[in-house]
């Protein structure tokens, strides 16, 4: 019985030993895997903080010019569109206001036109009625007195009038 328990005491204080040693081993395992951590918690942090210093700001800059650029653009397209209608009606008044000195010159030349017509029209009556006139009176040799002197400028001839009416 004393062989049995030396032989068990050893037994145990081998597996104690070797149960020392695991311990041991694991304990500089949790070690090493606990600086492993760390060292990785580390590089982790950093680049996130590089991640988040250099891109991140760079992106955040770029983002808020662009906004400042999209809020210019969009001052300029709301100014280039008042312009534009501002510019629509000036050329639709112009327009407009061209139309109607177009008809009112249409419409004076008309009657111009019409007067012409009219003028023309009592000179072709005056013509006729002075030329059955002129074919109803006998004709009479002048009398050789002395007549007044016609003034040339101041009376023209009829056929004379007629062709002054018709280039007009």
């Amino acid at each position: 019985a004393v062989v049995s328990t030396q032989s068990t005491g050893t037994i145990q204080k081998r597996k104690l030993a070797e149960l020392e040693a695991q311990n041991a081993d694991l304990k500089l395992r949790i070690k090493d895997a606990e600086r492993m951590l760390e060292r990785r918690t580390g590089e982790l942090a950093m680049a996130r903080e590089v991640a988040q210093a250099a891109p991140s700001t760079t992106a955040q800059t770029q983002l808020e010019v662009m906004i400042m650029e999209r809020g210019e653009l969009e001052r300029r397209v709301a100014s280039l569109a008042k312009a534009k209608m501002h510019y629509k009606e000036s050329w639709t008044k112009a327009l407009k206001e061209l139309i109607n000195v177009r008809e009112k010159a249409q419409q004076d030349a008309k009657h111009r036109l019409l007067h012409e017509q009219t003028l023309m029209e009592h000179a072709r009556l005056r013509y006729q009625e002075e030329s059955k006139l002129k074919e109803k009176i006998p004709v009479v040799e002048p009398v050789k007195e002395t007549a007044p002197a016609v003034d040339e400028n101041r009376r023209p001839d009829n056929k004379i009038m007629m062709a002054r009416l018709i280039d007009e």
